[in-house]
């Protein structure tokens, strides 16, 4: 499919409303301003393009938000993106996008850490296919997609798809009506799915699946105890409900500590958590070998970044963190 118009795979509207915000100097806010300019971004036709990511075409359906929002910034949860970059160290590592919807997380984290090794569980079966082909043609040889989601319990199950957001499809929703439509898919547990890849465990976990993220990380127990990846992050919009603290707890359990992600309008930085209690809703686990999860104050995303150079490359001496200012 050809792109709408000649800069970037925008049309001239579309370059006019990316430019304005993308010049705007502020690291967080762009996509906030971009739902409040709601039908004066919606994309011209045709729904699907050919989208730039890192200097490689990519094809993109931008007929609903998460689309929208890649098209025209370039990014989506940047500072989900800007925190597992930090925690990155290089080629090789094997990153599990769990919920990866159109896939723009991993197309960011390639672009962002060349080199990665992605795993992307998607359980819509149209878009599986299409990030199958973006990951390959962004890092031949070094990706997998299943078409599946993940749990504690092996079966199917009926995703319930908003049809104006996709990214919100979730397996414990009871919406129904023209608004969206339903899909019969396979849940299988992390111990299958590892069996079925070529990978191994990741270093790096991603979640975001819209309210079963209690089952994904029940699943994910065997690996986060016996294999200790570095971090998972995660997505929870009742940072102070009973499913929370289950998280909360399975995760301090195996030897995480848990992080709230903070956003300013110019900076990403994590506040420990020390009790099952937040109004954020995006969160990070950290190995505590990596990070002391009773440090004070609020880790910067460089002194998380050294931190994670001290474990991995210890003959480098000791990089204590440093007190934010």
């Amino acid at each position: 499919m050809e792109s709408g118009g000649s800069h970037e795979g925008l049309a001239p509207r579309e370059w006019f409303i990316s430019t304005c915000l993308r010049l705007i100097p502020i690291k967080h806010g762009k996509h906030r301003l971009l739902d409040l300019l709601g039908r004066w971004v919606r994309p011209d036709q045709p729904s699907r393009r050919r989208v730039l990511s890192g200097g490689t075409a990519i094809e993109l359906d931008v007929s609903d938000l998460v689309g929208r929002h890649y098209l025209l910034l370039r990014s989506f949860d940047p500072e989900v993106v800007d925190v597992l970059a930090a925690l990155a160290t290089g080629a090789g590592e094997v990153v599990w996008d769990i919920g990866a919807n159109k896939g723009v997380f991993c197309y960011q984290m390639l672009e962002r850490v060349p080199g990665l090794r992605l795993v992307a569980f998607e359980p819509q079966r149209d878009l599986a296919e299409s990030v199958r082909a973006n990951l390959e043609a962004l890092g031949p040889g070094r990706d997998e997609v299943h078409a599946f989601a993940l749990g504690d319990e092996p079966g199917e199950s009926s995703l319930v798809i908003p049809l104006d957001n996709r990214g919100g499809a979730s397996l414990h929703s009871d919406e129904a009506g023209a608004s969206t439509r339903r899909e019969r898919v396979e849940i299988v547990t992390a111990e299958a799915a590892m069996k079925a890849s070529r990978l191994g465990w990741p270093q790096l976990v991603k979640i975001d699946v819209e309210g079963h993220e209690p089952a994904v990380l029940r699943s994910l127990l065997t690996p986060l105890q016996a294999m200790a990846p570095k971090a998972v992050v995660f997505e929870h919009h009742g940072g102070q409900d009973a499913t929370f603290g289950e998280m909360f707890r399975l995760l301090a359990g195996c030897g995480y500590g848990v992080f709230a992600i903070e956003k300013s309008l110019r900076t990403t930085t994590l506040r420990s958590l020390r009790s099952a209690r937040s109004r954020a809703t995006d969160f990070v686990a950290i190995r505590r070998t990596i990070i002391d999860p009773g440090r004070e104050g609020t880790i910067r995303l460089d002194e998380l970044k050294r931190a994670v150079a001290a474990e991995v490359f210890p003959s480098e001496g000791p990089m204590p963190v440093a007190a934010a200012e």
